[in-house]
């Protein structure tokens, strides 16, 4: 026993005084990130986190189902996209047409209610809540300054911040949006359990509204000024505005900092393939849903233009491609490959779901992958 004492002490010393230091300095956080992903085998964030955090519920409310096509899964697809999916682990993967599914498949035991991270198609989710905001009167517009909702951004420069700039990425904020440094602010953000705290130690250090640089610390910011704004947490909104009056057919989680805490706005709405196209149909039907206007035909409308000359591939918080198809494209998206991808002249919504997304060539802010799955879509059903 004494002689694996002395072997174990060292070791032991080293972790103790590792972890102290990591308090000491604020970064515990990472010992978080390390337990949640190397301690489980992985290398980074994963589809299935919402289990190792708090959430909260997105309620849904009567189900509107998804009409589904007399000849659904009777596509076949080609071998370059069944490739694709398998080498990029695809969990889901939906087509819908004409407001019909088409074609629906499902791997790894996942199904139609199955839960899965949004990621970044969540920045999108927020940017339509923030327009419902302004439909509504909680906010004046996208010209409304961020500090008159949020006290550290009404001085200095900070002041010159509005609304606006956070959707269309364009902030000038001092945020470093980093996947691969545990120190990064974007690591801490994720696995951290003050989102306040730590938004309120940004600063802009470059003049806003003149230039697009992604940031997750925008919507951030955003979501923080919509809740502000309207007197409901994000996901309380979502429900009201969007979950239930789109018909979802389950509940929502949306992850939080930490209990009764803050949304992690920026990512981390966790849904189904079916439910996700929603936005989509939402989007494609220039904000009526079945009738009803949920958001503005004009805001949709210059959502999906790029609002810099110089970034064609980007609007109001969708990702937008009127070059490689002859047609135009637009779509939410995250970065494990999480697709809601729009394409109006077909009338078609395509879902990709999954635990991995391909790389990009260079010079082209879209990755490989996202082009297979339309080509090959495009194929079957022009």
């Amino acid at each position: 026993m004494r002689r694996l004492y002395k072997i174990l002490k060292w070791p032991l010393m080293v972790i103790v005084l590792i972890t102290a230091g990591l308090y000491i300095t604020g970064n515990e956080f990472i010992i978080k990130a390390v337990s949640l992903t190397y301690g489980r085998g992985q290398t980074g964030v994963e589809i299935d986190d919402y289990n190792y955090f708090d959430n909260r519920v997105v309620l849904s409310g009567p189900h509107q189902p998804w009409e589904e096509s007399a000849n659904i899964n009777s596509l076949q697809m080609s071998n370059r996209l069944l490739e694709e999916h398998e080498k990029m682990e695809s969990i889901a993967f939906l087509v819908i047409k004409n407001d019909e599914i088409i074609l629906e498949k499902y791997w790894e035991g996942y199904g139609q209610k199955s839960l899965s991270n949004s990621f970044s198609m969540a920045k999108t989710i927020v940017t339509i809540l923030m327009q419902k905001a302004i439909q509504e009167g909680y906010i004046k517009g996208l010209d409304q300054k961020v500090g008159d909702f949020i006290p550290h951004f009404n001085q200095g420069d900070n002041e010159k911040l509005t609304i606006g700039d956070l959707s269309r990425m364009s902030s000038g904020l001092n945020w470093e949006e980093s996947y691969s440094s545990p120190f990064s602010i974007t690591t801490k953000a994720y696995f951290g359990n003050d989102l306040e705290a730590l938004i309120n130690t940004l600063d802009v250090v470059e003049e806003p509204g003149k230039e697009y640089k992604y940031l997750s610390g925008n919507t951030q910011l955003l979501s923080m000024a919509v809740a502000k704004a309207t007197g409901r947490t994000l996901s309380q909104y979502a429900s009201e505005k969007l979950w239930i009056p789109m018909g979802a057919s389950t509940d929502a989680l949306w992850m939080l900092d930490k209990a009764n805490g803050n949304e992690k706005a920026y990512c981390c709405f966790n849904s189904n393939a079916r439910d996700f196209a929603r936005f989509g149909k939402l989007w494609l039907n220039k904000g009526n849903w079945n009738g009803k206007q949920i958001i503005d035909t004009a805001f949709v409308n210059l959502s999906v233009k790029p609002v810099f000359n110089e970034t064609q591939h980007y609007g109001y918080s969708w990702w937008l491609d009127n070059v490689s198809f002859d047609t135009e494209v637009f779509f939410m998206r995250g970065i494990l490959g999480q697709y809601v991808i729009v394409i109006p002249e077909y009338d078609m919504i395509i879902v990709r779901l999954g635990h991995k997304r391909d790389g990009k060539d260079e010079g082209n802010p879209h990755p490989r992958d996202f082009y297979v799955y339309v080509e090959e879509i495009l194929k079957l059903v022009k």
